[in-house]
């Protein structure tokens, strides 16, 4: 009886073991399974998080729509003269049904929606902006209406004459006389700042526009600087010399530099002679109008002071300085001694 008890506790003890085992390999296949599947993303807000449909935000109107392009195309707008080969671009505030793409035809003319062809050739991009805008208040209130141009040949602004880098210079709207001149690499040293010329042609018409900008290098006063059109010359002349005359080594002319002082073209001219009389140098400048005024300068605080605008000032170009000689009567210089004593040895 004892032998069969012992027996029993026996299995019992295998039955328990047998099942401790098999809890806990079905434990770890739970915790492998629960660490290799992810976590399924939440997409959405809980309910109470999702706001009702009647309180979902208005429409709001469609901004204008710039029209695709690729990366290197440029658009042009305001003054530039739409030419047949162009290719036009429009669209309309809170309309996106009359966004429209569309080349210029031979003949000059474009199609709109709901205003059919309509004339754009030698037009400028304001002047058929303002067309369509008007064309389309028949249907609209406040049609408020973009219009953009890619040229078939991109337009220039010629920059002639004395600038470093003088040629063609992409136009771009917006852009000034100087914005040109700065991208054809500046004036020359030689250029005349007090007469450049642009020359604008429009309808067959030709003119020519002259001003005066020498005093671009003073950052105090102002200097005109028009918006210039696609095909615009700026026609940048060269600076007559400065003459330098009387009491100086080389008296003559002096090439003109933009920007040298009254002493700059003294020492340019071999700096004055021993006879020179400082005080009463006097400086001719012809204004572009023809009238002429005459200047007298101490030289002498030139020299001293070179900076000072008052006492050293900039000349322009076609100025006449002229030193005037110094004479004591009943003295000779040294130089005058020693010609004279040349003179007579070589004679004897």
């Amino acid at each position: 009886m004892g032998r069969a008890r012992n027996g029993f506790a026996l299995v019992a003890r295998r039955v328990v073991l047998v099942c401790s085992v098999l809890l806990l390999v079905s434990a770890g296949c739970a915790f492998c399974a629960e660490e290799q599947v992810p976590a399924a993303p939440v997409d959405s807000a809980p309910p109470s998080q999702v706001a009702p449909a009647s309180v979902a935000p208005l429409p709001v109107p469609a901004a204008p729509v710039i029209p695709p392009a690729s990366e290197s195309a440029r658009f042009v707008f305001g003054e530039y003269r739409i030419q047949p080969g162009d290719r036009l671009h429009m669209s309309v505030w809170g309309e996106p049904s009359l966004t429209t793409e569309a080349m210029v035809m031979t003949q000059g003319r474009v199609p709109f929606p709901l205003l059919g062809e309509l004339s754009a050739g030698d037009r400028t991009v304001s002047e058929l902006t303002e067309d369509v805008r008007k064309g389309y208040l028949r249907y609209y209130k406040d049609p408020r209406v973009s219009l953009f141009v890619t040229p078939a040949v991109w337009p220039s602004v010629y920059v002639q004459g004395n600038v470093r880098d003088p040629g063609p210079v992409d136009y771009s709207p917006g852009r000034r006389l100087l914005d040109y001149v700065g991208m054809a690499a500046g004036f020359g040293a030689d250029a005349d700042l007090s007469r450049i010329s642009i020359v604008s042609r429009e309808s067959d018409v030709t003119s020519t526009t002259t001003m005066d900008m020498s005093a671009v290098s003073f950052e105090s006063e102002s200097v005109p600087n028009p918006e210039l059109k696609p095909g615009d010359t700026i026609w940048v002349g060269r600076a007559l010399p400065v003459s330098v005359l009387g009491a100086v080594n080389r008296p003559g002319a002096v090439d003109y530099r933009y920007g040298l002082r009254l002493s700059d073209y003294v020492g340019m001219a071999g700096g004055p002679t021993n006879r020179a009389e400082f005080g009463a140098v006097s400086v001719k400048h012809t204004s572009p109008n023809g009238t002429s005024a005459v200047t007298q300068v101490d030289l002498m605080a030139a020299l001293a002071q070179p900076e000072d605008p008052e006492v050293n000032r900039v000349l322009a170009p076609g100025d006449t300085v002229t030193v005037p000689e110094r004479f004591v009567a009943g003295t000779l210089e040294w130089s005058e001694i020693l010609r004279t004593l040349a003179g007579v040895i070589i004679w004897r």
